[in-house]
């Protein structure tokens, strides 16, 4: 083999790195491209995200005001603004991926549960909880808080 042949396989060989090296730097680019359109669309989701918190807490805001403005004997208004805090709570729980319905229910057995130890509490003392005090039962409930 004679160097020009040599020098001819080197520069073919040069070539088709080079080639190799171009295509690679190619699919850097469209993978760069592709992880620039992921950050928009990840800051875009954020900032979603972020405008649908800020609209919760000014209406939980709008509501805790006319919560505190309510006249407190007109119990129509007490509940429609109530209904309203309820709904907003109930959006917001979906927004963190939580089944409301769960949560309720759970919080309502965790009730029953407590109460039921208030109940047997009392019975061990031979009394009810119509024979009970608020003061009394609010003691076992705050036990029952740390098994329950």
């Amino acid at each position: 083999m004679t160097i020009s042949e040599l020098a001819g396989m080197v520069s073919s060989s040069f070539i088709h790195v080079q080639h190799q090296f171009d295509k690679m730097d190619q699919k850097f680019e469209k993978i760069d491209q592709r992880f620039d359109m992921m950050d928009k669309k990840i800051d875009n989701f954020r900032s979603e995200i972020l405008g649908e918190f800020r609209k919760l807490e000014k209406r939980i805001d709008v509501i805790e005001l006319k919560l505190d403005r309510i006249e407190k004997n007109n119990i129509e208004e007490i509940e429609n603004e109530l209904g309203d805090l309820l709904f907003s709570l109930v959006n917001y729980s979906r927004f963190l991926n939580i089944n409301p319905e769960n949560a309720l229910r759970r919080t309502n057995q965790k009730f029953i549960k407590r109460f039921q130890y208030i109940e047997a509490e009392l019975k061990k003392i031979g009394k009810s909880v119509t024979d009970s005090n608020l003061e009394e039962m609010d003691k076992y409930w705050n036990e029952s808080k740390k098994i329950i």
